[in-house]
């Protein structure tokens, strides 16, 4: 298989015709003269033992992207990291009463309904958190700190 821009293959054109070939022969002519080495400069196709290393990175590559029976496709692995990131993010906004702009930012991207629909359900699962003093809890806990200590 052969891939080239609009250009490139425009350039292939020109080339072949000024020869008076049809483009897959001359294609061809430029393989066979780089084989044989009359060409000076660097060579226009790949060693046996460069095509199979090309070959096995993608075969790597395309079981690191559909996984295998203990690791999950990376796609997928990335699709459910940022799903969760996004849920941590949103449901810290509608804690700390920032839903207005939570809605404002998924309004563009996914549609005001859906938003407000997505924003009402973090609403309702998400009550907001009620401050604890340390004589309610019997002491103070790992992550705050007064002056008062």
């Amino acid at each position: 298989m052969i891939s080239a821009t609009d250009e490139e293959w425009e350039t292939v054109g020109a080339h072949a015709d000024h020869r008076g070939l049809p483009r897959a022969a001359y294609l061809t002519g430029l393989a066979a003269r780089d084989v044989a080495g009359t060409q000076a400069g660097p060579p226009l196709v790949m060693t046996r033992d460069e095509q199979r290393a090309v070959v096995e990175d993608l075969r790597e590559l395309r079981r690191g992207f559909a996984g295998d029976g203990d690791t999950p496709a990376l796609i997928a692995d990335i699709q459910v990291r940022i799903a969760t990131m996004f849920d941590v993010w949103a449901r810290d906004l509608v804690a700390k009463g920032k839903q207005d702009a939570l809605l404002h930012a998924l309004s563009s991207t996914i549609g005001e309904d859906q938003a407000r629909a997505l924003v009402a359900s973090w609403k309702k699962e998400a009550p907001r958190p009620t401050v604890r003093t340390r004589k309610e809890d019997g002491g103070p806990d790992l992550f705050s700190w007064s002056r008062e200590t």
